[in-house]
């Protein structure tokens, strides 16, 4: 899918070249397509500063905690889905390494970057971050990225989209108080190409990251978010799922997924629909991973991951929809290409989730719905 799309927006944007009248090589345009699509990719910083460049929208001249501000927002959202940005494991990724040093899940609990206010933006945690960055993160990919060949120490180094200094001491590190000047060329074509270059950037760090981020769906949409999806209403689903209750018994009463206990769907205050496999994760609603779950286990699982019994649950579940053809229940399943590629994200969403969040589990509902009505 995002390979198409790549494939089109390049069709696009040479067509656009020949319009404004420039020559189809060595123009900016094609420039930057080569280095998104063809140049070397040891780990993912290069889209994130060719995403800041198509996005930035001030002088020419741009400090560096600038930058970092930017690469804060690019990674934010992708660090709390505990993504991989470098398809060697053992790679020092000094960006990563600040947002493990001072963003814990603990003090930021908000998984999207628009979410956080002014109080959390100029914490000393997030400063320390930003500051990291710049002062560890930038210099490979701000030498790299025009691939300008080597320099002289305090060389001021010109490229198609930008110059900047290196070091007075040190050839792998910038003069970090000269920043970069973009070029007036650089700022003119991204404005004019804003959307059609940002879908590009977007369409192939996705492609990268898809190569050893297994098991992670919709990485594409990861990337385009930074504030909390606003999420399509869940009332369509209640009677496909009370329909799925009868594979159970004729007189079988819906239930909640995760404790067992009973739910009476008219007087439920809250949509008694969950998203088995969190929606922050999956990004879509889809009915194989819906369940029935009471107010009490919908709010306290929110995000975290299900245990292997759970998961087991899930795929049983459908396994019954299916055998007893709930029509529902079969085209959602058909279009992710039948109950076998189900089972199989089923397993593989289980194995992605188990080692990057909490455990939820039958026995740990059924534990906190016990303390809660002994409470009450």
């Amino acid at each position: 899918m995002c390979g198409i799309r790549v494939f089109h927006i390049a069709s696009v944007y040479k067509q656009a070249n020949q319009r404004q009248g420039v020559e189809s090589d060595g123009t900016l345009g094609n420039r930057f397509l080569e280095i998104i699509q063809k140049g070397k990719k040891n780990n993912d910083y290069k889209f994130a500063l060719a995403r800041f460049l198509i996005n930035y929208d001030g002088d020419a001249h741009v400090k560096y905690e600038t930058i970092a501000r930017g690469f804060f927002k690019y990674y934010y959202y992708l660090h709390k889905e505990k993504l991989k940005h470098a398809p060697d494991p053992t790679s020092k990724l000094r960006v990563i390494q600040e947002f493990k040093k001072y963003i814990s899940d603990e003090k930021f609990p908000k998984y999207y970057y628009e979410d956080l206010d002014q109080r959390e933006l100029e914490s000393k945690e997030v400063k320390s971050c930003i500051n990291g960055i710049v002062e560890n993160g930038l210099h490979n990919v701000i030498r790299r990225f025009q691939e300008t060949g080597k320099a002289k120490h305090g060389e001021v180094v010109n490229g198609p989209f930008y110059r900047f200094r290196i070091s007075d001491g040190n050839l792998e590190r910038l003069d970090l108080e000269y920043g970069i000047f973009i070029t007036s060329d650089a700022r003119n074509y991204f404005k004019r190409n804003k959307r059609v270059m940002e879908s590009t950037t977007v369409c192939e760090w996705s492609r990268f990251l898809e190569g050893f981020n297994v098991g992670v769906p919709n990485i594409l949409e990861k990337l385009e978010t930074f504030r909390k999806p606003v999420r399509a209403s869940l009332y369509e689903f209640r009677m496909p799922l009370k329909n799925a209750f009868g594979v159970y018994g004729d007189n079988k009463p819906p239930i909640c997924f995760y404790c067992e206990e009973g739910i009476d769907l008219n007087s439920a205050r809250l949509s008694p629909v969950d998203h088995v496999f969190p929606y922050d994760f999956v990004t879509k609603n889809e009915l194989w991973n819906l369940v029935y779950a009471c107010q009490s286990c919908n709010s306290r699982k929110s995000n975290q991951c299900i245990d292997k019994t759970l998961a087991t649950d899930l795929v049983d579940r459908n396994q019954k929809c299916v055998d007893k053809e709930i029509k529902s229940f079969k085209t959602s399943i058909s279009n992710i290409g039948g109950f076998r590629k189900m089972e199989e994200r089923v397993w593989e969403h289980f194995e992605v989730l188990k080692s990057r969040r909490t455990t939820w589990s039958r026995k740990i509902a059924k534990k906190l719905k016990m303390k809660g009505q002994d409470s009450a």
